[in-house]
């Protein structure tokens, strides 16, 4: 079997469905034919075969295959370059044969060709094959085979849209006065002239990319071949538009005029007064088909018409519809708007180009039955900027009205006016039964549009009203109109009044609630120059279209409206409309889905926020009931959601304005805390199972993980930085309190992040400290302190409060790692509290602090020691615990206890004493305790399995921090934040076979060796107590 026939049974088998295996060895085959001379040449022979001894799909699929090779093989050192490079016998074959392929009778095979052919190009063009371009030239003169002509032109369309800075003005010289002898022509097909004008449109384009003093050349340059098109752009463009064969012509050509007018507009200065006319009066002949097809849906007699366009023009292409031509249209309009050169002819055409405009904003069936069916689409393409006639139009007026200010706003409220009264006419005939069903129906799309128009040019009218260029009464009658007519049914729906909230809220028909909620936008975007009256009418309209529930345009408009008004309205306004509208947007927020969750995450923002306000200006405010209410439902999205731009610093803000109310922050740290464990728990196990499927290959494990952290495995760092970055929200320095609680329940999973981090490219431990440095937390006094001097004063604080004999390892090895970063900018300049300061001796005591002493000097005074310094004396401390308690396991062994249970660090020493009698003698014998116990962990009264080994950074075996963790235990225990000794997942911890003493003496032998005076530095800060005597003594003794 030759290599032809090895090729064409591949293709053949790639293409059986019914055998997946076969597939891929067949995928597999061509890749290895691929490496082989011979391969592209032989492609291009089954893809040009003639007759049926290759099926169409096959020779199509050879093509494609084919411009796939030329992408990877025919350039050594380009960009996607795969050897080997195609031979140079080869390159001249396959361009020799490939030009044949373009007057295929099969138009999706022509296409194949016509792209592998630009793949040519984009190499070897013109250097390398000159002659592919008088090919194409000749054919397009030629015109005596159509599709050689379709091919050349589909060429043509796909070469220029990848051409560099030579290639594009030479192949506009080329092509130009061809392609216009082609459209001129009258007997051309409108497809064909489509073509032949969106290649112009790209090759004009592609000028654009040219810079400085280049472009002004070659602008220059080709200047009189642009000129003729300008004339044939105009006659398309005023065209019947009742012509449907004509609208991928009008569409193309559009798309032409732009850059014209972009890039030419001053050297064909001459020709922009006739183009500003013709796209004039294309925007008037559209208008009526935009009523009668897209806004009044009468579509089914023009389907036909498309239809038959499309056969008519011999075309390709897909059929161009009408949303398709007017955005195109819309497109050219603006960018007439801005240069000096249009502003004489735009500003005499202001009235009726408004006029017009506004009619354009109607929304047409086809949204009025996506939104009606579906609220998260209405919010979606609200939001987004979607391509449509409707988001053209408003991008139109906004424009105009930024650019030409006083008379751009009187043409809008003129055109405003006139509309309204015509859809008032409308609905009248309709009621009397005087007009058509479609029209009869759609006079409200009208209505809608006016008021759309107002609140698109909202932020001109009201700067207009503040500089008193446009009186205040008048915005103020607008303002009346839609509370008095649009936002009646609202404002009648009394909210306080129980038996009428059991009532159905009416609000007419679909039309009537696009309006009603179409006001409840534009009111609450004009309320800065409304009167308190409208705007307390306004927030009672929106908070009762969100308490009942209303229909889905009108609930959207009043969260946006309640966005706006909440922070505007004064406490005594807005306090009686709080609680209600609260507990709607809760229920709201467990059904709302992505697109509408962020809307209702910024109004319940809005809400609480001026609750606040409220409760600072003596109003009342939020109660800890609400907040918790509110807090749970928006953690768990918060949770869902962590990696989304938008609901997550959404969610994040809705907890800020809670903890804002100083009532509310003990419950809502309370409520927060195990979230953020169990995240930082998950993001931490996420990252370990990462690691050991790299080394074991455990998928199952490393899914589940990634399940637990709330998606895969690489948002896990995302995760816990967002959770580290809310907690810098809840840590409020005015109440220690709760940020110690709240700290001691998040303690256990930091250690964990801290000893799980060896991936550079994931949340490490130096990370983590940066997070908490870049944290700034405001104190009441208005000063501020950051996330890490609130943390590492907490944990060291409450390193005693660690129970169990994992998490106290745990602990020790994190604080030799926040030894490893004492360098830190943060760390090292961080003070901390030290030892208490000693009384002046008197008379019949020394000068040791007892409680009564302490009072009468106003309360315990204590020095401040660096916090590296303190770290130390914390390790020292962790030490003596450890030795106290092998004592005590010694001790309950004999008494057959198990030996095995060590103390978890529960150290109850005092630095004064509870009695008022000054008697010293408890915290005398204390200390000699705690010098027994420190004593005997120096003497090393047990030895560690894993002495002698090299510990990872700061001194501990990789696989104690890596390996020997089961998943989904540590996921499903009890007591994930503070785990028991008796635990089973934490009997098998590897951290379980070592001891502190252990790891201190590895880790901070390699630290003192490191820094000799580090010690010596940090017992002059805090004091030559027993701690540091111990460690000391640990690294001074002999290695057991």
């Amino acid at each position: 079997m030759d290599q032809g026939q090895r090729i064409l049974q591949c293709l053949q088998h790639s293409v059986d469905t019914s055998n997946a295996e076969t597939i891929r060895a067949a995928e597999a085959q061509l890749a290895l034919e691929a490496q082989q001379p011979g391969y592209g040449v032989v492609l291009c022979q089954i893809a040009l075969s003639s007759g049926a001894a290759v099926p169409a799909h096959l020779r199509q699929l050879a093509a494609v295959l084919l411009k796939q090779y030329v992408k990877a093989h025919w350039q050594e050192g380009e960009r996607g370059f795969q050897p080997p490079e195609a031979s140079e016998a080869d390159k001249q074959q396959i361009r020799a044969a490939l030009p044949a392929g373009l007057m295929d009778p099969d138009s999706k095979l022509r296409t194949a060709v016509a792209m592998a052919i630009a793949a040519v190009v984009s190499w070897d063009w013109p250097q390398a094959w000159p002659g592919i371009m008088e090919f194409i030239v000749n054919s397009i003169k030629d015109r005596k085979d159509a599709n050689l002509l379709m091919g050349c032109l589909r060429c043509l369309s796909v070469i220029a849209s990848d051409l560099d800075n030579e290639q594009a003005p030479q192949l506009v010289q080329a092509l130009s006065p061809e392609l216009c002898s082609v459209v001129c022509h009258p007997s051309t097909p409108p497809a064909v002239a489509a073509t032949c004008f969106s290649i112009m449109a790209e090759l004009a384009g592609a000028l654009a990319a040219l810079s400085g003093t280049y472009q002004r050349q070659v602008r220059q340059m080709l200047v009189p071949l642009m000129e003729p098109w300008l004339p044939l752009v105009c006659s398309t463009l005023t065209s019947d538009i009742k012509d449907r064969s004509g609208w991928a012509p009008k569409c193309a050509a559009l798309r032409l005029a732009h850059p014209l007018v972009a890039y030419f507009s001053k050297l064909l200065e001459a020709g922009m007064p006739q183009l500003m006319g013709a796209t004039w009066q294309l925007l008037l002949a559209a208008q009526p088909l935009h009523q009668s097809i897209l806004v009044e849906g009468s579509e089914e007699e023009g389907m036909a018409d498309d239809e038959a366009g499309a056969a008519a023009g011999g075309g390709e292409e897909e059929p161009v519809g009408l949303d398709s031509l007017l955005n195109q249209l819309f497109e050219l309009l603006l960018s007439f708007v801005g240069p000096s050169r249009f502003r004489r002819q735009l500003e005499a055409a202001l009235p009726q180009m408004v006029y017009v405009a506004v009619a354009y904003l109607q929304m047409t069936q086809d949204q009025a039955e996506a939104w009606a069916a579906s609220v998260n689409q209405f919010v979606a393409d609200e939001e987004e900027d979607m391509i449509s006639c409707r988001a053209s139009a408003e991008l139109l007026l906004c424009e105009l009205s930024e650019d030409f200010g006083g008379p751009a706003l009187s043409a809008v409220l003129e055109a405003v006016s006139r509309r309204l009264a015509e859809a008032d006419a409308a609905a009248a005939a309709a009621a009397a039964g005087q007009s058509g069903a479609a029209a009869a129906g759609s006079w409200w799309a009208m209505r809608e549009a006016c008021i759309m128009a107002l609140g698109a040019c909202s932020d001109q009218l009201v700067q207009a009203v503040l500089s008193q260029s446009l009186p205040a009464q008048q915005m103020q009658q607008v303002l009346d109109t839609l509370l008095q007519r649009d936002l009646q049914p609202l404002l009648q729906y009394n909210i306080t009044q129980q038996q009428q909230q059991q009532q159905q809220l009416q609000l007419g028909d679909e039309g009537a609630q696009f309006v009603a909620g179409r006001a409840l936008w534009t009111g609450a975007k004009l309320q800065e120059v409304a009167t308190a009256q409208q705007r307390e009418l306004l927030l009672r309209a929106a908070a009762t279209a969100v308490i009942t529930n209303a229909s889905g345009p009108v609930t959207i408009s009043a969260f946006r409206a309640l966005a706006m008004l909440c922070p505007a309205t004064s406490p005594g306004q807005l306090q009686p409309l709080l609680s209600p509208p609260l507990g709607s947007l809760v229920t709201l927020l467990a059904a709302a889905e992505e697109e509408s969750l962020h809307l209702v995450l910024e109004v319940l923002e809005a809400v609480i926020a001026a609750a606040a306000a409220a409760a600072g200006g003596g109003q009342g405010g939020l109660s800890p009931e609400q907040a918790m209410a509110v807090a749970q439902p928006v953690l768990q999205a918060w949770v869902a959601h962590t990696s989304d731009p938008l609901i997550s610093p959404d969610a994040q803000a809705v907890i800020a304005a809670i903890a804002a109310h100083p009532a509310c922050l003990p419950s809502l740290a309370a409520a927060a805390a195990p979230t953020l464990a169990g995240i930082l728990s998950s993001g931490t196990a996420a990252r370990q199972a990462k690691r050991q499927a790299k080394r074991q290959g455990l998928r199952p494990r490393l899914a589940a993980a990634a399940a637990a952290a709330g998606g895969a495995v690489e948002e896990a760092p995302m995760l816990v930085e967002a959770s580290l970055d809310l907690l810098g929200t809840l840590l409020q320095p005015e109440q220690p309190a709760v940020a110690a609680e709240l700290c001691r329940g998040i303690l256990g999973p930091v250690l964990h992040l801290l000893l799980a981090s060896d991936d550079p490219s994931e949340l490490n431990s130096a990370q983590l400290l940066e997070l908490l440095a870049g944290m700034t937390l405001q104190r009441p006094d208005g000063s501020s302190t950051t996330g890490l001097a609130v943390v590492i004063p907490l944990w060291l604080e409450h390193t005693p409060d660690l129970s169990g004999s994992l998490l106290t390892r745990q602990n020790a090895a994190a604080l030799l790692q926040l030894l490893q970063l004492r360098h830190h900018p943060g760390l090292a300049s961080l003070m901390v509290q030290g030892q208490p300061i000693e009384a002046p001796a008197a008379a019949g005591g020394g000068g040791r602090v007892t409680r009564a002493r302490a009072k009468q000097q106003g309360g315990l005074q204590y020095s401040q020691v660096p916090a590296p310094a303190k770290v130390l004396q914390v390790l020292g401390q962790l030490l003596a615990a450890e030795a106290e308690g092998a004592s005590a396991g010694r001790a309950r062994g004999r008494a057959g206890g198990a030996p095995w249970e060590l103390a978890g660090g529960d150290n109850d020493d005092e630095d004064y004493e509870d009695d008022d009698d000054e008697d010293d003698e408890g915290f005398e014998s204390e200390e000699e305790g705690g010098a027994a116990a420190a004593a005997a962990a120096a003497a090393g009264d047990f030895s560690s399995p894993m002495a002698g080994m090299k510990l990872k950074g700061v001194g501990l075996p990789p696989e104690l921090v890596t390996e020997g963790l089961d998943m989904e235990a540590m996921l499903n225990r009890s007591e994930a934040t503070t785990p028991l000794p008796e635990d089973p997942a934490d009997a098998n911890d590897p951290l379980l076979r070592t001891s502190i003493r252990s790891m201190l003496r590895q880790g901070l032998g390699a630290l003192a060796a490191a820094d000799p005076g580090f010690m010596a530095a940090a017992a002059a800060h805090v004091g030559p107590g027993r701690e540091l005597a111990a460690l000391q003594q640990l690294l001074a003794a002999p290695s057991s």
